[in-house]
């Protein structure tokens, strides 16, 4: 797909989720709306699939120090060193899971963020200018990360400051902050098979 194809995508994604949070409605349902499951979710994969197509990738410092450590790179290493059900640093590592991909922030809170950004536009904003102000904003709302096991455990479960839920709801800089680590943007080039 070329860039042409993908601004086209991202257009007709800003228009749809302009059409979709422009209007309120019962607050059980909108609940419903913008609330995680996974595949199961209502509305996630409006954003996750297309999403896909140009949320940029990035690699924490301690991640690639992990791939050094093992004597791998990103292209040799074998794929369970990346891809694996198990839950919790131990048992991934157990399994041969070093390194973990999370969406930071996560889905639900990018529609949330998404949702708050188009109700916060002015009345007097014309809808072009509505739909060119998300498709910039939706580029860079979210990327996905290459962490290694222990900082997703980190990132996701329930510490003495915070709970899963919270954490599940924190932005993208206080993500990072947990980490307290330092990133490279992998580039559109690189692109990992699941």
């Amino acid at each position: 797909m070329t860039d042409a194809d993908i601004d086209i995508i991202i257009e007709s994604l800003a228009k749809f989720l302009l059409n979709v949070f422009s209007d309120t409605y019962d607050e059980n349902f909108e609940k419903m709306l913008v609330s995680g499951g996974g595949g199961n979710s209502m509305f996630i994969q409006s954003w996750q699939k297309p999403s896909k197509l140009f949320v940029k990738i990035r690699i924490s410092t301690e991640a690639k120090n992990k791939l050094l450590e093992h004597g791998y790179t990103l292209e040799t290493m074998p794929h369970v060193f990346l891809c694996h059900n198990a839950k919790g640093a131990k048992n991934r590592i157990a399994s041969g899971k070093h390194l973990h991909m999370d969406h930071n922030p996560g889905n639900v809170k990018v529609l949330h963020l998404i949702r708050d950004r188009i109700r916060s536009y002015r009345k007097a904003m014309t809808k072009e200018e509505k739909i060119n102000d998300l498709k910039e904003y939706i580029r860079d709302v979210q990327t996905l990360d290459i962490i290694t096991v222990e900082q997703d455990d980190i990132r996701t479960l329930r510490d003495a400051n915070y709970t899963k839920k919270e954490k599940d709801m924190l932005t993208s800089a206080q993500k990072d902050a947990l980490l307290n680590d330092t990133w490279t943007e992998l580039g559109p080039e690189f692109k990992y098979i699941f």
